[in-house]
């Protein structure tokens, strides 16, 4: 049932892509800004909830935190074609990571390659056959050179990376591997802005809410709710004053684009450390 739904909705996400583009940009942006970006806030809140952390420890935590985030937008925004390339990598470990428990890394160290594997080829292979849509989206966060040299680099690490990724569906439980077929089909076979749509927003995003709502205990959705709300508004707070960041010459779609995905940069480096240490204690 899982698989279906799945694939219904990366066959309605690729019609619309396909038909109302514009349309199609304006979804991915509404929905990320309103699941994907805040699917971190409660980060610190679990720290100070499960480790017992002072609120003076936590207030460090939070200035870190922020600090961290904030490093990483400018150097995305001043080296953009390195830090990207950086972006790039630690995304594909963090997603590569979702399908795998705390347990199955007390083993060998290669597990860890096995899981970026998996994450470079949820990355990677959308570039196979929709290089020039990639070199686009890539266009609005570093420049057409630049883009262009990105989008063929993924695409003959996407060649390379499949005979091993197929080694890394070997090590996943049985509904886990399901899923990242369906995943590494869809990233072949979908446009770019559709398959990122439905795997970031719909797989990634909303497992991590499912999972802390069921782990952390709560009981109601408003609370739940409640808690997310004080770092996604000031995330949303920081996004009106990364307005100032847009290059002038971006149209509505590249500046909603390179906004979203530079806020994503900025924010998924603290938020992955964070998951790491989680993991590790078993939260």
């Amino acid at each position: 049932m899982k698989s279906i739904v799945l694939i219904t909705h990366f066959m309605m996400m690729s019609l619309l892509t396909v038909l109302f583009p514009s349309l199609a940009m304006i979804v991915f942006l509404v929905m990320v800004f309103l699941i994907g970006i805040p699917h971190g806030a409660l980060d610190l809140w679990i720290l100070r909830k499960r480790f017992a952390i002072s609120r003076f420890k936590t207030t460090g935590l939070f200035i870190a935190y922020l600090s961290l985030a904030i490093g990483v937008f400018l150097g995305f925004y001043w080296f953009s074609s390195f830090f990207f390339g950086f972006f790039l990598v630690y995304s594909a470990y963090h997603f590569g990571m979702d399908y795998y428990d705390s347990s199955f890394f007390q083993a060998k160290f290669y597990r860890y390659f096995l899981a970026l594997v998996i994450g470079l080829s949820i990355i990677c292979l959308p570039a196979l056959l929709h290089t020039q849509q990639i070199g686009v989206l890539f266009s609005y966060l570093i420049g057409s050179e630049h883009a262009v040299l990105y989008a063929h680099f993924l695409q003959s690490a996407a060649c390379g990376l499949l005979p091993v990724t197929s080694l890394g569906l070997f090590t996943l439980k049985k509904d886990s591997a399901h899923e990242v077929i369906i995943v590494l089909v869809a990233a072949l076979l979908v446009p770019p802005l559709a398959f990122l749509t439905v795997y970031f927003v719909g797989i990634h995003s909303c497992k991590y809410f499912a999972m802390l709502y069921k782990n952390m205990g709560y009981s109601s959705y408003r609370a739940f709710v409640k808690d997310l709300l004080p770092m996604t508004l000031l995330t949303y707070i920081f996004s009106i004053t990364a307005y100032a960041f847009l290059p002038s010459s971006l149209d509505w779609q590249g500046a909603g684009f390179f906004l979203t995905v530079y806020l994503l940069a900025a924010l998924t480096l603290p938020h992955m450390i964070l998951v790491e240490v989680f993991k590790k204690k078993g939260v």
